[in-house]
């Protein structure tokens, strides 16, 4: 897929990262899998119109199938973003299903920062089980580093890296590096004595806590 327009290095990461080709088959195939199943259950017997499971599953497919369908006419020039699209995807971003989690993640990309979207990302994924998810989203957050309100994100990544699911307390603490500056740079040298010495995560983050120091030396 061809982006025709100028955008940031970040935004253009979460793009191709979500919109190649291979991403796009994978999409699609899950909203032909949860489709099927949705069929399956409604034929059965036991099952009744008003089944909550059915309706969740239907929602869900018809979330993330909107959603990406956006994405793709923002990024073909078929259509701008524009608030109401974004006002979705703030919205839809809560959904606990990772495929709709993702087709909102690429339509706030396309969005100037607001608050309301770094509080839907920080809210929606940071925690979320999806060690890939949560990287495109930290990495999506990055543009809001000049806002005044992104410390707002630091107690978020200390309580991922004390009690986030593993592989998404690896995923924080190997990107904190990005994160990590002169000011809460004495901060995390102490956080990271509050993790697990044998921990994967605090070897991680020793090695971005390391990573800054050389990048700062010029070493």
């Amino acid at each position: 897929m061809r982006v025709t327009f100028t955008i940031s290095f970040v935004v253009l990461l979460v793009v191709l990262t979500f919109l190649g080709n291979e991403n796009n088959d994978a999409d699609k195939a899950y909203i032909s899998k949860k489709g099927r199943a949705i069929a399956a259950v409604s034929e059965t017997k036991e099952s009744r119109s008003g089944d909550s499971r059915v309706m969740a599953m239907r929602e869900n497919i018809d979330a993330a199938a909107e959603l990406f369908k956006i994405a793709d006419d923002i990024s073909s020039g078929v259509m701008n973003v524009d608030e109401s699209s974004l006002a979705m995807a703030r919205r839809l971003i809560h959904i606990r299903d990772g495929h709709v989690k993702k087709a909102a993640l690429i339509v706030l990309s396309f969005g100037t920062v607001s608050k309301g979207s770094f509080e839907s990302i920080l809210s929606g994924v940071i925690n979320y089980h999806d060690a890939f998810l949560v990287k495109i989203a930290l990495a999506e957050l990055l543009r809001y580093k000049d806002q005044q309100y992104f410390g707002e994100l630091y107690p978020k990544l200390e309580e991922v890296l004390m009690s986030g699911s593993l592989l998404v307390r690896e995923a924080v603490a190997g990107m904190m590096h990005l994160y990590i500056n002169k000011k809460n740079y004495n901060h995390y040298k102490k956080f990271v004595n509050q993790l697990d010495e044998n921990s994967k995560e605090r070897v991680l983050l020793e090695a971005s806590l390391e990573r800054f120091r050389l990048e700062v030396s010029g070493s």
